[in-house]
């Protein structure tokens, strides 16, 4: 939140912001390594990273562009020109921004990318948390620890670090339990990793620019990733 010049109490609101896996159209996009390429991986990571440093901000709501790939012109509609073309060009800059892609599978959804699963899985982790504070590793500023306090008094850890370099980091998790749950960024292993604790002893998770997810009580079995969305209320980082 943020006072105007009345004292008044506004919310803040990131508006909208996205980034393209593809490079400009004089380069081939699909070579994740070519100069300026951004892979699918690394998108998942952006938009992760970005929902929890917002939410870190105290922003209340945040705006990802966008939801599938396809093309992009005035009057363009992406549903109709992605059934007409059977997909979107993976050399065009501005069909590649989306979450979900354009053409659909054989049961008729849109394949979900790498960062339709971050979202998912971010929203899924934190559903009834509230941000509680940021945890400082000692004088390394390269790596975030954010602590969210949840319902049923759990806590969850996001953690990650803004460079290359992987780490290894302690992180304290405020419950007497002798398990926590670990989960990754795109939910591979839904159920979450189960590694055990002595009570009131930290985690030890290795660090990289993908954020990793801490819990001190397990998640309920996930819910399937479908073409409409994963629609979860939270009360942590939210997408729109």
């Amino acid at each position: 939140h943020k006072a105007d010049a009345r004292g008044c109490d506004v919310a803040l609101l990131s508006g909208e912001l996205g980034y393209s896996t593809c490079a400009p159209a004089s380069v081939n996009c699909t070579d994740a390594g070519a100069p300026g390429n951004l892979s699918e991986h690394g998108q998942a990571e952006y938009l992760a990273r970005r929902s929890l440093v917002d939410t870190l901000a105290g922003v209340k709501l945040s705006v990802w562009y966008e939801w599938t790939t396809g093309l992009e012109y005035p009057g363009a509609d992406p549903y109709i020109e992605c059934s007409l073309q059977g997909g979107s060009d993976p050399t065009q800059r501005e069909e590649q921004f989306g979450v979900v892609s354009c053409a659909r599978d054989a049961n008729g959804a849109r394949p979900p990318r790498p960062a339709f699963k971050a979202a998912a899985t971010l929203q899924r982790v934190f559903r009834g948390c509230d941000f509680a504070r940021r945890i400082t590793a000692g004088s390394d500023t390269a790596v975030f620890v954010l602590q969210f306090d949840c319902e049923g008094g759990a806590t969850a850890l996001a953690a990650w670090t803004t460079e290359e370099k992987s780490r290894t980091v302690s992180m304290p998790l405020a419950s007497n339990g002798t398990a926590a749950w670990i989960y990754t960024m795109t939910g591979e292993g839904t159920d979450g990793r189960r590694v055990g604790r002595k009570p009131g002893v930290a985690v030890t998770v290795s660090l990289s620019t993908s954020p990793v997810y801490v819990r001190s009580a397990p998640l309920r079995p996930a819910r399937l990733l479908t073409d409409d969305g994963y629609n979860a209320a939270v009360r942590g980082p939210v997408l729109g």
